[in-house]
């Protein structure tokens, strides 16, 4: 399996959409040796069905949730299939894991919900997407599945503002208390309204900044040893780790070419 990250910032889009720890990825005829997640998957076949193997042998699918770190095997060589990530601590993976899974690491989803929205997947396959239609189909997708009982709200103002400051540090590094002191907020404050909003805590987003920038400079030529460096990793051995640990994914997977797979990665804001 072999996998193509574009350069969202220069080069038409396709593919890949990132946004707070969510993401939707597009893939044809892909196969996936047995892995885990940090953030809770939601695969869809378009058009065809997919094979899972959790560990108990291969079924057959066409739609199924997964808890986070949950081990799995995947099948896709039928054709294009979806696969929406969503980080497990945020108020939808909550929300998915009482409402949906219900106790359980993995569960079929009915087609039904999904049905009306699996054409719009299939025509941004090979195709343009903007960052907001892929998160707007996404969300559309979470409702249906909650019978329309998800809110999803916008990120609330000083978070963005925050999350703004966090992109345009440079080496998207800053300890709590600076930070805190420049927003006039106490740490845990600081601490408790951007993981509430956001589902993750400030260091992870940090962390989450500086693997993108590492793709954006090994995409653009760099060396994975010069990226991981100027990225503020330990060297490339590091930064590797810390790209599968956080994508399921390894970081040569996203940056060879493929026809299969194309990658881009996007901020919402």
């Amino acid at each position: 399996m072999t996998m193509k990250m574009l350069n969202g910032y220069n080069k038409k889009p396709e593919g890949y959409v990132y946004w707070f720890f969510q993401s939707l990825i597009l893939f044809n005829s892909i196969k996936a040796e047995m892995h885990r997640h940090y953030q809770m998957e939601i695969y869809i076949g378009l058009g065809c069905d997919f094979k899972m193997n959790f560990g108990y042998g291969w079924g057959v699918y066409r739609a199924v949730i997964i808890e986070s770190d949950q081990a799995h095997q995947f099948d896709g060589s039928g054709g294009w299939c979806a696969l929406l990530l969503l980080d497990q601590t945020s108020k939808i993976g909550k929300y998915l894991r009482k409402e949906i899974l219900c106790g359980n690491n993995f569960r079929e989803l009915d087609m039904g919900p999904i049905n009306p929205f699996i054409d719009v997947l299939l025509g941004y396959c090979g195709h343009a997407v903007s960052c907001s239609d892929a998160q707007e189909v996404f969300n559309n997708i979470l409702r249906a599945l909650t019978s329309n009982a998800l809110t999803i709200e916008p990120l609330n103002k000083r978070v963005v503002d925050i999350i703004k400051m966090l992109r345009e540090l440079p080496g998207k590094r800053i300890k709590a208390a600076d930070l805190a002191k420049k927003i006039n907020l106490s740490e845990s404050r600081l601490a408790h309204i951007f993981k509430e909003e956001t589902g993750v805590p400030i260091r992870q987003f940090l962390l989450w900044l500086r693997l993108n920038d590492a793709v954006k400079l090994i995409i653009n030529g760099s060396s994975y040893t010069d990226a991981a460096y100027e990225a503020g990793f330990a060297d490339a051995a590091h930064l590797t780790r810390s790209y599968k640990k956080m994508f399921g994914l390894t970081l040569s997977h996203a940056v060879n070419k493929s026809r299969n797979v194309e990658f881009i990665t996007y901020f919402n804001h």
